[in-house]
């Protein structure tokens, strides 16, 4: 009987603590469903932790900084001192939006000591104790919405998906777009109206203006992109921007959630990412590199369709060219995969090189130089730019190259100084912008500059068994994206330093020696987007070396700074 007792007695506490558990506070339980905005610190002494590790990566010290510096985030909570916050879990901002009044904010601050808390508060803020949870806000009316009691409101209103990409973040926003754009939808068509306005003045301005250059098409352009981005943000539910950090690298993520059945979402289902395998065929060590995946065809159209824009519609020329930009529609394109580097020479300093998985590569070869050569002679004000196509002009490992030149001639009136001239001369050479094509069983090569190694050089990668790998910089990048791209920022500063230094009429007290010495090893900072389903996920990874090297260059300025200063240039 006595041991019955004591069953009853511990089974009783433990239903009691159970049920204590279950109805504690949490914090995204407490935040309304209609919420605008939400902002989480994980755990501020952990994340500071973690970001001086980082800023120790970078300069040595500097992390100390940071540490010291930590107590001053007290400010951004309305609580200078600290007094009674818990450092070791989670804060919360929030921001609740009603049609014709000011957005409020409310803190949902942990406590250690809520009395303590709440004793430190300004005498403007209103707050409320849930269990060791502090809700605060200038607006006393604002709490009446927040609540320890019921299921999570609002991870419900964020979905699964964005959830998750809210909680890699060491800090996380949280933008509930189809809350704002409701509160807000009077003013959102405002802005589509006054802009619609402004294009529509423009087109009408430039119609009575003798400029000789059709715009019309390209305003029409821009309506259709503004239309886009409207649409979109009509669209969306939702967007999640998380910001993680280590002593390796600084990651951000930005989640776009849209409706499942709308035009935005099935317009993104119809763009399939890639692995860019191809990415290792490059050359290497270049200052960028990068791959596209998704329906190129537009892609085309719109790059060449630019240039077909500035021929009048009526104009038998135009008529060619819009024929042949639909062909492109009749193509299966893959993956493009591309790099681009700085070096002098005679060749101009840009190189560039581009790989593309095409279908019918023959068809596709006749109706680039169709194209190249139908805008052979293009008037533009100020500017005359004439096209040569030289098919099978040489031979290179075996293959056969298709030259094209492209040369443009500056009015002086444009250009009266001549540096519009000579910053082409310097960046392309002095035969204009010369490129390479050689057309392959599945593919396409292209490369700009260089001149004739470049191309030897891309196709002895592509032809040979030798790949270089990219992974180290594309860890925890989303896999398949559709969009990558790989900069190396440093390099880049280091190499158009360098290019510089060797130009005389720039007069710059360097040397291509000294900003050489400022080089650092080849690294990549990461950028990439991803179509998933419904979904775009863009992704930033910033290894340590990346800002390691621009540390270097700083110094390097800082030293320019100097000479140019005591020698008064």
């Amino acid at each position: 009987m006595i041991r019955m007792l004591n069953l009853m007695v511990i089974t009783a506490g433990l239903a009691a603590l159970s049920s204590a558990t279950a109805t504690a506070a949490e914090p995204l339980s407490m935040i309304p469903a209609d919420a605008a905005i939400v902002v989480r610190l994980k755990a501020p002494e952990e994340t500071t932790e973690k970001v001086a590790q980082f800023a120790d990566g970078v300069q040595q010290g500097a992390g100390q900084n940071v540490r010291g510096n930590a107590a001053a985030i007290g400010l951004a909570i309305s609580n200078p001192t600290l007094a009674g916050v818990d450092q070791g879990r989670d804060w919360y901002l929030t921001v609740l939006v009603e049609e014709r009044q000011q957005p409020q904010a409310v803190f949902i601050i942990p406590a250690t000591d809520t009395d303590a808390m709440t004793g430190a508060l300004p005498d403007n803020m209103t707050s409320a104790v849930h269990d060791d949870w502090v809700v605060y806000s200038e607006d006393a009316a604002a709490l009446d919405a927040f609540s320890a009691e019921g299921e999570s409101r609002f991870t419900a209103t964020m979905g699964e998906a964005s959830t998750t990409s809210f909680d890699k973040g060491d800090v996380s926003l949280f933008i509930n777009i189809s809350r704002l754009t409701d509160v807000y939808a009077d003013q959102i068509e405002q802005i589509r109206e006054q802009a619609t306005s402004a294009l529509n003045q423009l087109q009408f301005n430039l119609a009575n203006a003798d400029t000789g250059v059709q715009m019309g098409p390209m305003l029409e352009m821009y309506g259709g992109l503004l239309e886009g981005g409207l649409q979109a943000l009509e669209d969306a539910r939702g967007l999640v921007v998380a910001i993680s950090v280590d002593e390796t690298a600084l990651v951000i993520e930005e989640y776009f959630d849209f409706e499942s059945s709308s035009s935005t979402a099935e317009w993104l289902s119809q763009h399939e990412g890639s692995s860019f395998p191809t990415l290792g065929k490059l050359p290497t060590d270049a200052i960028a590199y990068y791959g596209f995946s998704g329906d190129m065809s537009d892609l085309y159209k719109w790059s060449f369709g630019m240039t077909a824009m500035m021929f009048p519609k009526e104009d038998a020329t135009r008529e060619k060219l819009d024929a042949l930009l639909e062909q492109f529609s009749e193509f299966q394109f893959g993956a493009m995969v591309g790099s681009l580097d700085l070096a002098s020479g005679q060749d101009g300093a840009a190189r560039t090189v581009n790989i593309v998985e095409v279908s019918s590569v023959e068809r596709f070869r006749q109706t680039i130089q169709e194209l190249m050569s139908l805008m052979s002679n293009l008037d533009v004000p100020g500017v005359r730019q004439t096209n040569t196509v030289a098919p099978e002009a040489e031979t290179i490992n075996g293959h056969k190259v298709d030259v094209i030149t492209v040369e443009q001639e500056f009015d002086e009136n444009v250009d009266p100084t001549g540096m519009q001239k000579k910053l082409m001369e310097i960046m392309f050479g002095a035969e204009g912008i010369v490129s390479r094509q050689v057309f392959l069983d599945d593919r396409y090569v292209q490369t700009t500059g260089g001149g004739k190694p470049l191309m030897e050089e891309a196709l002895a990668r592509i032809d040979g068994d030798e790949s270089a790998s990219y992974d180290t910089y594309r860890t925890g990048i989303v896999e398949d994206p559709n969009l990558l791209v790989l900069l190396d920022l440093p390099g880049a500063a280091v190499k158009g330093m360098k290019l510089a230094a060797m130009v005389p009429s720039l007069n710059l007290p360097v040397t291509p020696e000294m900003v050489q010495g400022m080089a650092s090893p080849p690294s990549y900072m990461a950028f990439a987007i991803k179509a998933e389903g419904n979904a775009v996920r863009c992704q930033t990874r910033l290894p340590v070396q990346q800002p390691q090297g621009i540390m270097r260059l700083v110094g390097l300025f800082v030293l320019l700074g100097q000479q140019i200063q005591r020698n008064g240039l």
